[in-house]
């Protein structure tokens, strides 16, 4: 009886290891192989798309390094499907944990004739972020062009058309959220969203926010990480049509 338990107590110790270990895996395939001769106006260019689910528990996923990230995109009759070697900003969504990811590798071939699995290999670079600090600027009055900062971001409000808006550009992947307030703290309506972009290959941060018409001055609280770590990740996935 101790040996069993013994057994079964070393088994949910392996699992749980496991578990917290960083993974990637290919679960999704999108194809589009149209015929030959198609006319080009109605019909969309070939391609070979692989959805990734990213795992990285106790980690913050920022975003992920396009430079450094290398990525090859094949069939399982070994066809190059022309993956692309740097990965554009956007191709990665994280969820609200930001431990879990999903990335999207796409080439701009079909797949040969009988092939019926992708594969994507290399090495993902993911950006994550560690030590969360806070900063925040009591007030800033909502007037065209008006700036203000706040830890290593700088705010600048937009007044165009009786519509105000404050946005932001910054380099790196260090920037959590943005909430606006008023400077006596009431919550304030937001619309807008961070987004992350690799212009020449250096990652960057913006977002442009819609507030309140009738509002005059906002307070600001902005939640980013004090510095990024590059966390690297062997791939070697595939996936088919259906589960």
């Amino acid at each position: 009886m101790r040996i069993a338990c013994a057994l079964a107590l070393l088994a949910c110790a392996a699992l749980t290891a496991t578990a917290a270990d960083p993974s990637v895996k290919a679960y999704a395939l999108n194809v589009n192989n149209p015929p030959a001769g198609a006319p080009k106006e109605i019909v969309s260019p070939a391609y070979t798309g692989v959805y990734m689910f990213i795992q990285v528990p106790g980690k913050q996923i920022l975003s992920f390094d396009p430079t450094a990230t290398k990525l090859a995109l094949t069939d399982d009759k070994g066809t190059d499907l022309g993956g692309p070697k740097v990965l554009p900003g956007n191709s990665l969504a994280i969820d609200k944990s930001k431990e879990q990811g999903r990335l999207y590798v796409l080439g701009n071939k079909a797949p040969a004739a009988g092939a019926t699995r992708a594969r994507v290999k290399g090495e993902l670079v993911l950006l994550c972020g560690t030590g969360e600090k806070t900063a925040n600027v009591e007030k800033l009055a909502l007037k065209d062009k008006e700036k203000a900062t706040a830890g290593p971001v700088t705010f600048e409000v937009v007044v165009a058309k009786d519509k105000l808006t404050v946005t932001f550009k910054a380099e790196g992947a260090s920037v959590k959220a943005v909430n606006f307030t008023t400077p006596d703290g009431k919550p304030l309506t937001q619309s807008g969203t961070i987004s992350l972009s690799a212009p020449g290959g250096k990652v960057t941060q913006s977002a442009t926010y819609t507030l309140p018409s009738k509002t005059e001055a906002v307070a600001i609280k902005l939640t980013y990480y004090e510095k990024t770590e590059a966390v690297k990740l062997a791939v070697d996935t595939d996936t088919g049509v259906g589960p």
